[in-house]
């Protein structure tokens, strides 16, 4: 873990500028950056500057709450953008490459079939691949400096 100082910036928007140019720098080495905002305006501020700038991101605010551990598991994986209140995404684990189990039930669903109920065959014949996968991107993102957390204001 690396803490740096504070910057401070005469405005707000030049704040919000400034972070989403280092947002999209550190996206395109591939390190994922985890954004903190104090409110779902200000996440939303920052998502419309992140669009206009090219970068895929997430946004985990109250407005997406049914999708909030889905998104905050996958937060560790390369080049992923998570702009976040302060407030969102409790409870679950931040995995550096990503999360097999969100990801294997997000398949299974995808392929029409219930994750709770199927075979113990079904699941492994997803998730064995998908957590070899893992396992490769988790060195990418190591390499690539870990998970970044960008706090856009002291909260």
């Amino acid at each position: 873990r690396k803490d740096t100082h504070d910057i401070v910036y005469r405005t707000e928007e030049e704040k919000f500028r400034n972070a989403a140019k280092e947002i999209k720098a550190l996206h395109e080495k591939g390190q994922p950056v985890l954004v903190g905002t104090i409110s779902v305006e200000k996440s939303e501020r920052l998502s419309r500057i992140l669009t206009q700038m090219g970068v895929k991101h997430e946004v985990l605010n109250a407005k997406n709450h049914e999708r909030e551990a889905f998104i905050i598991a996958q937060a560790g994986r390369k080049g992923a953008v998570t702009v976040s209140t302060n407030m969102a995404g409790r409870g679950t684990d931040i995995l550096l490459g990503g999360n097999a189990e969100y990801l294997t039930k997000d398949k299974l669903r995808r392929m029409g079939k219930d994750p709770e109920n199927c075979s113990k065959e079904e699941w492994d014949e997803v998730f064995v691949p998908i957590q070899e996968a893992i396992r490769r991107e988790h060195e990418e993102v190591v390499a690539a400096g870990g998970l970044f957390v960008l706090g856009t204001e002291r909260h």
